[in-house]
């Protein structure tokens, strides 16, 4: 397995919290890979995106669901590769809801 990635960010999904990552990030971290969870309000997209922006390391964010939306947005030179597990992938121009 590659040792040399970026942060692994673990975005949890609706009527759960970064603790659904629990056993995914421990399996990353005894093979060398930092890990941490980012917290989604679900407040608004934008503050969501903002929360995934805020981890200090390069991140290769993943999720599933809206998670995988909220990697998608992301803009900053620090989100290096993206990981949708099963997660919502719209185009630039597709609306999230309808």
């Amino acid at each position: 397995m590659m040792t040399n990635v970026s942060t692994a960010a673990w975005m949890h999904r609706a009527w759960a919290d970064g603790s659904s990552w629990k056993e995914v990030a421990r399996q990353a971290r005894q093979n060398g890979i930092k890990t941490v969870t980012s917290s989604i309000s679900f407040t608004a997209y934008a503050d969501d995106v903002a929360a995934l922006e805020r981890v200090d390391d390069p991140a290769v964010p993943a999720g599933r669901a809206y998670p995988g939306a909220i990697a998608g947005g992301s803009r900053s030179d620090r989100v290096k590769a993206l990981v949708h597990a099963a997660a919502l992938a719209p185009d630039e121009r597709d609306a999230l809801a309808h």
